[in-house]
């Protein structure tokens, strides 16, 4: 089986993005990049210096708007926080990327020759796993959790079930040829460079 890097997107919080990439790391030998992770890292440092990473995750409903206002702030849809989160990756070893929120971060990831992954959950088990549904609802509006349009998205994942994840999601993108976020990625800097 060809391994493929893969970038973890959602439908909004909660649908699966960190257990998907931990299934991937744990039963496929893929490394696992956490995107999350660098903005809690550079949170912490700016704004929260007494707390942790795992303060934040044990939290994290109640930390993900701080976060999300956080990262509008420094701009981190800018590529080089990309490149940050991928600098321990060896870039030998599949790596499945966790998580990618805006378009033109799926077009960057895409460019690195990444396949996008897009897990979408049903609302009833959203909430089923939502600690707080008052706090669910408000970050659900927020634009870094609004799903990535088709067209930037190579495989779309419905099904959870245990016959499926991590394995069906690589075996589904062996046929895939170029990632759909590249070809929308190299149109973008060919209409900037106003080259047709």
């Amino acid at each position: 089986m060809r391994m493929v890097n893969i970038a973890l997107s959602g439908n909004g919080p909660l649908s699966g993005k960190t257990t998907t990439a931990q299934d991937l790391k744990t039963w496929m030998g893929y490394t696992y990049v956490s995107h999350s992770k660098t903005l809690m890292e550079l949170y912490i440092r700016e704004m929260r210096p007494s707390l942790t990473i795992e303060e934040i995750l044990s939290d994290k409903e109640n930390y993900r708007c701080a976060l999300q206002g956080y990262a509008e702030r420094i701009n981190f849809d800018d590529s080089t926080f990309i490149l940050q989160t991928l600098s321990g990756w060896d870039g030998v070893t599949p790596v499945v990327f966790d998580s990618i929120r805006t378009n033109e971060q799926a077009l960057f990831i895409a460019s690195l020759g990444f396949y996008n992954v897009r897990l979408d959950i049903d609302e009833d088990e959203r909430l089923r796993r939502s600690k707080s549904p008052a706090l669910l609802a408000m970050n659900l509006k927020h634009r870094f959790e609004q799903p990535l349009p088709e067209e930037l998205v190579d495989l779309v994942v419905t099904d959870f079930g245990p016959f499926y994840a991590p394995w069906g999601i690589v075996r589904d993108l062996q046929d895939k040829g170029i990632p759909k976020g590249l070809t929308e990625y190299v149109r973008s800097v060919i209409l900037a460079m106003n080259v047709v």
